[in-house]
């Protein structure tokens, strides 16, 4: 077997795509990459007539280049921008642990194809450590790879480099990479910040909100319900949407049209009610939903929606969906139906046709999906212009006209999970009828009258289908809620017990190692109940609700958490510190948690009666 069938071999472990590729045929070579024989008789790449490599060590040049990258905390990825003889990626893979990852970025398709010829890296591509992207052949799963690697947990420790001489011959493929990380990096900061700003209220709204799962309906429920040719319009709230709302009349009857709760005034006044309305954000306004015909419109909301608005509208039609698994879904579980969790991609748009590919459409169709300030206005019926465009939130990207357009960073995300989902999705067409705003990725571009006369054509009776859907927790079933409550304020005060005394141990066995009077008796036995307080805790069902009460201090924890001291005594005594400060933010945030299920408890008690 020759080096390239053996290079073939050990990619098609880890990257079954670009194997995939190599046996399409579409391979071609090119004369401006060549491989050559260093003085030591290492192989190295020479592009474009620049050597990648040093043309007497290689290995020892790549080991030097690598040393600052040694022993990267745990969890920690570097992003490694180019390939070259794969000896920088073999270094820094040797010098670090198993539980470090390396992406390597490749932007000349050429360099790869001759390394794969005539350069074993059979040890790097049966790597589970090693990523690799190769510009040309799967450069379009470079944000969905960096999505997954990149996290909040490791957001400290993560590194990006460039190797030599790549940046001088690729530098709008280097741009295009770094583009990619910081759209990363600007999401885990709106993550962060909405975490930190929201858990709390959207935690207490979904224990709020359990008095409404009495009658209601689940999402799950619509699973394979809607005709598979029926098409569905998500109708957003984008300065566009002027434009073309009045035509949602034609569609009326012949697509299910889910509205976003920003555009739903906008679209009662053309006198049309949607099929469906959708809500999802822990604060958003009351004073949205002031229509009087509102609460007879079958009505969608996250488990963690506002509960004022619910408390104010009472709507006659409620259906639930929830980014979340654990005590809801098995609480649906125990009447017969289920509520299993979205990916919701940030946005109520976003979260609709989530809904909407779980439920079987293959044809969505959006419209008023700006994503961009579309004549420097945010929302549809805004009457004064945004004019200034701090670059710490706004970004310029080309719009469906040509003109580059101004895009707030948290819009930029909803654009990528859009984009992302139609990549993934190839059964699903997207079809943007927007007519303004962003353009879009793998989606199809028409006018939402183009694309109600070639998509809209039969007539569906979408009431009988949504009234199909069988209503939950109704008599005596009710009851189950109120158990569940019980229940789980029951594990939630043991788990507070639990805390305060993982509390105590910590700073004991702190004190044991700053004494220098090592009890290993008693340090394993603090070990071993701190193991098991964690072990239950992390398979509880209350864990999602607590970290999420507690957001802020759950990020600040982890900020540090791979960061670890030289001497082993010095870091037992800091993770023992830093463990005893988060066992004790779990604790006291337990009684409000508590107060709040008593309250769901006895509004749901005192209703039965």
């Amino acid at each position: 077997m020759n080096i390239y069938d053996k290079n073939l071999e050990a990619l098609l472990i880890n990257n079954r795509l670009i194997y995939e590729y190599l046996h399409s045929g579409k391979v071609t070579e090119d004369e401006h990459v060549k491989v050559e024989a260093a003085k030591n008789g290492e192989l190295i790449i020479v592009s474009h007539g620049v050597y990648l490599n040093s043309k007497y060590n290689p290995t020892g040049e790549a080991q030097k280049y690598m040393q600052d990258m040694a022993k990267l905390p745990e969890e920690a990825v570097l992003v490694m921008f180019g390939l070259s003889n794969g000896e920088f990626a073999k270094a820094f893979l040797q010098m670090n642990s198993k539980n470090i990852h390396c992406l390597v970025v490749e932007p000349d398709i050429e360099i790869f194809i001759q390394v794969m010829k005539n350069i074993d890296i059979t040890g790097l591509l049966s790597d589970d450590r090693f990523q690799l992207i190769v510009y040309g052949i799967n450069d379009n799963k470079l944000e969905q790879l960096v999505s997954g690697l990149l996290k909040s947990y490791n957001k400290n420790t993560n590194q990006h480099i460039a190797l030599p001489k790549y940046g001088q011959l690729y530098p709008r493929e280097l741009n295009a990479m770094i583009t990619v990380l910081n759209e990363r990096y600007d999401r885990q900061k709106i993550e962060y910040n909405t975490a930190a700003y929201g858990g709390a209220t959207a935690c207490k709204n979904s224990f709020y909100n359990a008095k409404f799962f009495v009658n209601c309906r689940s999402t799950d429920d619509l699973i394979g319900k809607f005709p598979v040719d029926m098409p569905a319009i998500v109708v957003s709230a984008g300065p566009s949407l002027a434009k073309n709302v009045h035509l949602l009349k034609r569609a009326k009857g012949k697509a299910f049209i889910i509205c976003t709760d920003t555009a739903i005034n906008a679209v009662l006044e053309t006198g049309i009610n949607p099929d469906m309305v959708i809500a999802v954000d822990y604060e958003k306004p009351v004073s949205l939903f002031m229509a009087e015909e509102l609460s007879n419109i079958p009505f969608l909301a996250d488990t963690e929606f506002n509960t004022e608005v619910l408390e104010y509208l009472k709507p006659k039609n409620l259906f639930f969906t929830t980014s979340e698994e654990g005590t809801w879904q098995k609480l649906f579980l125990k009447v017969g139906s289920s509520l299993t969790c979205v990916d919701v991609g940030g946005s109520v748009a976003t979260t609709a046709i989530s809904n909407l590919v779980k439920w079987g459409f293959k044809k969505i169709i959006l419209i008023g999906q700006d994503l961009a300030l579309t004549g420097n206005k945010e929302h549809v019926g805004d009457t004064e212009e945004v004019t200034e465009f701090d670059e710490r939130y706004y970004k310029f990207i080309e719009g469906i006209d040509g003109d580059m357009l101004p895009v707030r960073f948290d819009f930029l995300i909803y654009l990528r999970w859009i984009e992302e989902l139609a990549f993934n999705n190839k059964d699903i067409e997207i079809i943007d009828a927007t007519e303004g705003g962003i353009k879009k990725r793998n989606t199809s571009i028409m006018t939402l009258e183009a694309a109600i006369d070639k998509f809209c054509m039969k007539d569906y009776d979408v009431n009988t289908i949504l009234e199909s859907v069988p209503r939950l927790f109704t008599g005596e079933s009710a009851g189950l809620i109120v158990d569940e409550l019980e229940h789980m304020r029951n594990n939630l005060k043991r788990f507070m017990n639990d805390f305060n005394k993982a509390v105590e141990y910590c700073n004991e066995g702190s004190n044991i190692l700053v004494g220098r009077c090592y009890d290993i008796k008693r340090l394993k036995e603090i070990n071993a109940f701190i193991g098991e307080v964690d072990d239950a805790f992390v398979n509880s069902d209350e864990q999602i609700f607590i970290n999420k009460f507690m957001a802020q201090a759950e990020e600040q924890m982890a900020d540090d958490f791979y960061v670890e001291e030289e001497n082993e005594i010095d870091e037992a005594v800091r993770m023992y510190k830093k463990s005893a400060s988060y066992y004790k933010m779990l604790a006291d945030v337990i009684p409000e948690i508590v107060s709040i299920l008593e309250e769901t408890e006895k509004y749901l008690t005192d209703k039965k009666r």
